[in-house]
């Protein structure tokens, strides 16, 4: 069985393909963003030709469909997902596809895992090749975000967003935050792609983490002019300091709540 993806919109968020199956069209996909430079977590695998075996991911404690040997990543599963903020370089798969998002995600990932299954089962090798439909506009494009420090003022660009005691979607939910909601950076070192706040919500004060991608910069304190590139910081759980990149984005509820990978 040869699977094919064609990766056909790119913007700084993600990458949206569409995934046939022998040549038949099977589900639309979405990936992190291409980059030039790796950002751990936070950037599509290369693409390539990699074998596809169905295993037990320990971390979702199911069998799931795991791309072998992607060079420089380990964990690349397929599973079902809406957008960026539920891949950290795996690939999901959808039924229909927006800016940024895919949707029925479950349904199109059940489908495909029993047609994987079967094959697997029947010990046909399964492959994905995964096609770059064009040059990235923003593959090089990660010196745009600036520093902020400890005391930053920023704004929920979300219709919601989850507040969790741990960075990642596996940390435990604390509340969600309301488009608009203003909270201020903590000084509780961050590690990349999410920040730790303060905010006030029902008159109580709450800190947690929470998306770098969903929340902009609104007012700050002691703000370098300069950008960096995310490339240079440390992975995703190892603490870095309060400094992080912010990047707003258009969003959509998801229809699940925590992924993590394989």
């Amino acid at each position: 069985m040869t699977l094919k993806l064609n990766r056909t919109t790119y913007t700084r968020v993600s990458t949206i393909g569409e995934l046939s199956i022998d040549g038949t069209f099977e589900c639309y996909t979405l990936e992190d963003a291409v980059r030039v430079k790796i950002v751990d977590k936070l950037t599509a695998i290369p693409a390539g030709t990699y074998g596809v075996a169905i295993t037990m991911s320990p971390r979702f404690k199911q069998l799931m469909p795991l791309l072998q040997n992607v060079p420089g990543y380990e964990g690349i599963r397929i599973h079902w997902g809406n957008n960026s903020t539920h891949t950290e370089g795996c690939l999901l798969v959808g039924q229909s596809k927006a800016k940024d998002f895919i949707g029925s995600s479950r349904l199109a990932y059940a489908a495909l895992y029993k047609k994987l299954k079967d094959e697997q089962d029947k010990k046909i090798p399964i492959t994905i090749e995964i096609v770059d439909g064009a040059v990235s506009p923003f593959a090089e494009d990660i010196k745009e975000e600036p520093v902020m420090l400890s005391g930053s003022s920023l704004e929920v660009t979300a219709d919601t967003l989850r507040l969790r005691e741990q960075p990642g979607t596996s940390g435990k939910i604390i509340t969600q935050l309301s488009r608009g909601q203003i909270a201020k950076v903590s000084g509780t070192p961050s590690v990349v792609g999410w920040i730790h706040i303060s905010t006030e919500v029902a008159g109580k004060t709450l800190t947690g983490f929470v998306s770098t991608k969903y929340v902009k910069l609104v007012a700050s304190t002691n703000v370098s002019p300069e950008f960096v590139a995310t490339a240079s910081r440390p992975n995703l759980h190892e603490p870095s300091f309060p400094e992080l990149v912010v990047r707003q984005v258009h969003s959509h509820v998801a229809d699940m709540h925590s992924f993590r990978l394989g």
